[in-house]
């Protein structure tokens, strides 16, 4: 890829991550998905608007999300040195 070579779909998702998507013959597997979704997330209505009602409470609000990111960083630069010593260049002023 780095040579400009162009890669099939699986192929590339095998040497970058080392998976390849899963053949599916039939739509069964996605009845299956679907029936364990219904039941984890019981209420009326469509199961994609239970879903978005459901994941709404986790959605950073844009004008927050660096806020959000430099804080998550923060903590687990602290974290990380209360058990490994991280190089210099690793540790901000901030985080200690």
């Amino acid at each position: 890829m780095l040579k400009g070579e162009k890669l099939k779909f699986d192929d590339e998702s095998r040497a970058l991550y080392d998976a390849v998507a899963p053949i599916l013959v039939d739509g069964f597997a996605f009845d299956q998905i679907i029936a364990q979704l219904e039941a984890k997330i019981p209420a009326k209505g469509p199961l994609w608007e239970r879903y978005e009602k459901w994941r709404k409470p986790f959605v950073i609000p844009k004008e927050k999300l660096d806020t959000v990111f430099q804080l998550a960083i923060k903590e687990c630069r602290a974290r990380t040195l209360a058990h490994v010593a991280l190089p210099p260049n690793e540790v901000s002023p901030s985080s200690t």
